[in-house]
């Protein structure tokens, strides 16, 4: 009986484990869901990154970034990638495509016309 008894509780583990890894896949913890959505923001409150915290090799994803009305005050706005994102990460579409786009000394530059200054505006990096 003792046996069984160890057999019931090793059973009953195992369904626990396996309950807490379907509620993790259900929350997005392996793939796209609430917990993979995350929020980023400067200090000066200009902009806020959207973007999906697990990534999966070769996945297609969505970086959003918005833009407030202070940082699209004037007729053009800069967004530099630096480091890993620069050298990881493959563009495949910008939408608004930039006015014009370059190395920079850590990175990649892109320059954005902005159609309505001192309005909000967002770029998305597919």
């Amino acid at each position: 009986m003792a046996f069984q008894r160890r057999t019931w509780m090793a059973e009953r583990v195992c369904w626990i484990i396996m309950g807490a890894l379907l509620a993790a896949a259900l929350g997005g913890l392996f793939a796209v869901g609430p917990l993979s959505k995350a929020k980023a923001a400067d200090g000066g409150g200009l902009l806020e990154v959207e973007y999906e915290r697990f990534q999966r090799n070769l996945a297609p994803s969505i970086l959003r970034i918005s833009l407030s009305p202070a940082a699209t005050s004037g007729r053009t706005a800069a967004i530099r990638m630096t480091g890993g994102m620069a050298a990881d990460m493959k563009v495949e579409k910008i939408v608004p495509e930039p006015a014009e786009s370059g190395v920079a000394q850590d990175g990649i530059e892109f320059v954005f016309q902005i159609a309505d200054p001192g309005k909000p505006a967002t770029v998305r990096f597919y």
